[in-house]
């Protein structure tokens, strides 16, 4: 290969030498001597071969440094950008390499040149296919180096986590040249990916040791201490990176990365403004940007920097979660929640990959694991072929849900991450979320008006409007009164299907025949709500009726649950109708979930909160009511608490468990 492509052949490292001084003395006193005898095209040359050593032993970001002086004494020399191209596809910046190849070709660059440097891409970025394998010794041929176009072939079976045959690549390449700092470079990172993260470890310090100038090694080393969850040891390698090669933009990104995950946003923010200030910003630099704008709060811009962003980048989980983040921040939930669903679903199939993984370390013969791991390899080598989660989920949500109902596609915007899509209350907030979301098909309401249970329609838009306070149903004060409308027509059919799914389940359970209209009158019995109770009006207490309250409080056994002051007690177990744990209200600190109005509080102590410990209280008269509403109401302190999700949970379990 001649030097105009950019390439030169990959040498041993820690070689004996020149001293630092000498070869500094030297370098200098050749560019003298090519600037006389040559001008601004010999000390291009110069430069580039200065460059090419670089690459040699793998310092990309002095090689880059030299390239940079080659163009101001050699503009518009295709050499220059042809060796950039290399120096950005071994950072696999694949925009990087595009951009200098369409520069190369512009300066008057070989198109079978550039085509080489564009198929050694693919390869390296995990595009390979049986016509691509077959494209070895040709570029070989063409002058290659064999060391960098086995390389090639390495990353690009990594790149599709291909890793077995990344392994007997590098194996046979490695025959006779085991201690090649790059060699033990790529064995360090194979052995980290497939768990050995000692042995990953051990042969990048060889690597480096080997050649201490190898930055890709180096950055692997702070990657792997990141990954491993050891923040500080990798802030502290990306730091020493960044000092010693400040023109490695991945260092940087790492950097960047590194003080984010640190809680230090606005300082990642100072490293990589002059990257993102450039006319055509990396793709992982816009990533690494809207992950930061996320966390600043700064949503929109977030989302601008997301756009930016090629395909691949936008497969990281980090990054997809951060994006859905800022996503659902502006209120756009709906792409949120399938930004997330993909998360989630690429998480189990990762998890079914690792879990095949140790069933063939134990037993290689087990072909139906090996061939069920060939599949999953399969579904994320075609995962990784340009598909944007982010995208596809943004281009779902313009195209819209014409077969939906307008209250359809209200619910699954503001209501389905906790209840699920189909109602049942297994969204996916429902397991961070205490109390748990309630199954709309099959829990009845909590907050009603009426003796049977069922939810009028006003109870219904009560809970939309204003929230169950105590638990993570927020209010929804931004929605018309047509949207709520719409809302309540679909968790009515939603409670109907419910039931008219467990008579169906119980009339096949039992082997009767089934007869449509007999369910349908059995779905509207279940489902149609009584007349609202008429509450009294409550006047304000005086000391008496306090004294009368006091007394039924204990008669009626509230205190059993809600303690003899009223902050509750917490010697009882509770649990509600699906046997989950359930705490009383702390009268004296809490909000009433119902309200806090005398009217709200005579109704949930009349009536109850069906699915809930909370029993109605139907043996006393409406004028013992009023008495126990107004001492439930003189026991509220300012100012209330409010717990988190977590706080409410730890609260629920600290209970003792009947039997124990």
């Amino acid at each position: 290969m001649t030097e105009q492509d950019g390439n030169t052949e990959l040498q041993g490292a820690g070689q004996g030498g020149l001293s630092a001084r000498g070869l500094t003395w030297g370098i200098g006193a050749l560019l003298a001597l090519t600037l006389l005898l040559f001008g601004g095209r010999g000390l291009g040359y110069a430069a580039r071969h200065s460059a090419a050593r670089c690459l040699d032993v793998w310092a990309l970001g002095d090689a880059m440094v030299w390239l940079e002086r080659a163009d101001w004494v050699d503009p518009r020399s295709p050499a220059t950008e042809l060796m950039r191209a290399r120096c950005y596809r071994n950072l696999w910046q694949s925009g990087g390499q595009d951009e200098q190849l369409a520069r190369a070709r512009q300066h008057g660059a070989a198109p079978r040149t550039l085509e080489n440097e564009a198929l050694l891409g693919r390869i390296q970025s995990g595009r390979i296919s049986e016509n691509v394998e077959s494209s070895r010794s040709k570029l070989i041929a063409a002058g290659y180096p064999p060391h960098e176009v086995t390389a090639a072939f390495v990353e690009g079976y990594i790149a599709q986590n291909e890793l077995e045959r990344a392994q007997t690549t590098l194996t046979t390449w490695s025959t006779g040249s085991s201690n090649h700092p790059h060699v033990l470079y790529l064995r360090g990172v194979l052995s980290a990916l497939t768990g050995d993260v000692e042995g990953g470890l051990a042969a990048l310090a060889q690597a480096i040791a080997a050649e201490p100038r190898h930055e890709l090694a180096q950055l692997a080393l702070a990657q792997i201490h990141e990954d491993q969850g050891d923040p500080t040891v990798a802030l502290d390698l990306f730091l020493r990176l960044a000092e010693n090669h400040p023109a490695n933009d991945k260092i940087l990104v790492g950097l960047a990365r590194s003080l984010r995950k640190a809680g230090r946003a606005r300082q990642a923010l100072s490293v990589l403004q002059p990257l993102a200030s450039t006319p055509e910003v990396d793709s992982k630099v816009a990533v690494e940007m809207g992950q930061l704008a996320t966390e600043l709060g700064r949503y929109d811009e977030a989302l601008t920097w997301f756009h930016r962003a090629d395909a691949r980048d936008m497969t990281d989980h980090d990054a997809l979660t951060a994006a859905a983040t800022a996503l659902a921040m502006l209120g756009n939930t709906a792409p949120a929640s399938d930004i997330l669903a993909w998360v989630d679903e690429d998480k189990r199939t990762m998890s079914f990959v690792e879990a095949l993984e140790q069933r063939l370390a134990v037993d290689p013969g087990d072909r139906a694991a090996g061939t069920e791991l060939a599949g999953l390899y399969q579904k994320i080598a075609s995962t990784l072929n340009g598909v944007n989660p982010y995208q596809s989920a943004l281009a779902k949500a313009t195209a819209g849900r014409p077969d939906l109902s307008q209250g359809m596609q209200l619910y699954l915007l503001h209501c389905s991450a906790c209840h699920a899509d189909t109602g049942d209350g297994t969204g996916r907030a429902a397991r961070f979320v205490f109390p748990r979301p309630r199954d709309l098909l099959a829990e009845p309401a909590r907050l009603i008006s009426g003796p049977n249970g069922n939810p009028t329609r006003a109870d219904v838009q009560s809970v939309i409007r204003l929230g169950i306070p105590g638990t993570s149903m927020t209010p929804m004060e931004e929605l018309t009164d047509q949207e709520i409308d719409r809302l309540v027509d679909v968790v009515l059919q939603m409670r109907q299907d419910g039931i008219r799914n467990q008579y169906l389940a119980m009339l096949r359970e039992d082997g009767e025949p089934i007869d449509d209209a007999d369910v349908d009158e059995v779905v509207r019995i279940r489902s149609t709500p009584d007349a609202p109770l008429a509450v009294p009006d409550i006047a304000a207490p005086n000391p008496a009726s306090l004294a009368a309250g006091k007394e039924l409080f204990v008669q009626q056994s509230c205190h059993s649950c809600h303690g003899e002051t009223g902050t509750g007690d917490e010697t009882t177990p509770l649990f509600d109708s699906r046997g989950r744990p359930s705490f009383p209200r702390d009268l004296v600190r809490d909000l009433f979930k119902g309200g806090n109005d005398a009217q709200s509080v005579y109704l949930r102590i009349v009536l109850g909160m069906p699915g809930t410990p909370h029993p109605a209280n139907v043996a006393i008269d409406e004028t013992q009511l009023i008495q126990l509403t107004q001492y439930c109401l003189a026991l509220g302190r300012e100012p209330k608490r409010a717990l988190t999700n977590y706080q409410r949970a730890i609260e629920a379990s600290r209970r003792p468990v009947m039997g124990k």
